[in-house]
């Protein structure tokens, strides 16, 4: 499910092609940021835009500093703003501290001088930012569908850093090569949801000008899929849970029935792949809930964030 280039509104979420689908829902609340009495004490709201050498970068911090617990860093999905969390911040910020950004050419931060970048490119862009910004020691990582493969690629750069992530209905890197093997020969007569489908498969994934990030996806995809199949997982022992919407199904609604089970089938398999790349690794359906969890059924990602936080804090 990659994200419409359009801007975060209920209406920009139902876009004709599915898998297109990934912008992180409508729009948070204008007062994402609340007041400082809001935190509690010792907290410190920081909402900025952080110069990362070409360019800056929008970010957001909530919450107390004196936790003593790691940082809870967002990524949202393809094409989405830090406000696709803004019922995850506001459910948390009274006890744990948030960071949430806008990467290149989203929300608030201005887009990156290069036509083409990859995940590498916005995984090194939150490295720079949090460095630049003093935000330092542990960090969890809470990723939603295609941020995943940041989050990945993070993780690789930057280990001693990471310490557990939450994957919000991720996307593996591998998903799109699958359901393209899956798709039939192409006829003239074909429905035209599958018309779509194809298209998108192909000249989306292809062409890094048809997203605001100027996101080449298949070569971001081969990076990805590199790191986890280098030796041993990516992720080590590190907490990591993977939530699953349960009505994947609803992705793929007008495809014929038995196209609709592969597909299926293809999603589920790569999120199980990502959850067996930690030791430590669980995979959580959440089922009233499509891709945009954070969304649909926030308190489940605030549940999967906390039971990371207390698995980090046992150890």
């Amino acid at each position: 499910m990659f994200a419409s280039t359009r801007r975060l509104t209920p209406a920009a979420i139902a876009v004709p092609l599915l898998l297109m689908a990934c912008s992180g829902g409508p729009a948070a609340p204008a007062s994402v940021v609340p007041s400082p009495a809001a935190s509690g004490a010792g907290s410190t709201e920081l909402v900025a835009d952080v110069d990362i050498g070409d360019r800056t970068l929008h970010l957001v911090c909530l919450g107390p500093t004196d936790t003593g617990e790691p940082t809870i860093v967002f990524e949202s999905g393809l094409g989405g703003a830090y406000t696709a969390w803004g019922e995850i911040l506001l459910a948390m910020q009274g006890t744990h501290r948030l960071c949430a950004y806008d990467r290149a050419g989203l929300g608030a931060s201005p887009a990156a001088p290069e036509a083409s970048r990859t995940a590498a490119d916005s995984a090194a862009d939150l490295a720079t930012l949090l460095e630049t910004s003093g935000i330092d020691g542990a960090k969890i990582l809470v990723a939603h569908s295609v941020g995943a493969w940041n989050a990945a690629l993070y993780t690789q750069s930057q280990p001693d850093d990471v310490v557990g992530v939450v994957l919000v209905d991720p996307r593996a890197p591998g998903t799109s090569d699958a359901l393209r093997d899956a798709l039939p020969a192409k006829t003239a007569d074909e429905p035209s949801s599958l018309a779509s489908l194809r298209d998108e498969l192909g000249d989306f994934e292809m062409d890094p000008s048809l997203n605001d990030e100027h996101l080449a996806l298949a070569e971001s995809g081969s990076l990805v899929a590199a790191a986890l199949d280098a030796d041993g997982p990516l992720f080590g022992d590190r907490p990591v849970v993977v939530l699953q919407g349960g009505k994947t199904t609803d992705n793929w609604a007008d495809l014929p029935p038995d196209l609709k089970t592969t597909f299926d089938r293809i999603w589920h398999d790569g999120q199980q792949a990502l959850a067996d790349e930690s030791t430590a690794g669980t995979l959580t359906v959440v089922p009233d809930s499509g891709h945009e969890i954070m969304v649909e059924d926030p308190k489940a990602v605030v549940e999967a964030i906390e039971a990371v936080l207390a698995d980090v804090a046992s150890r």
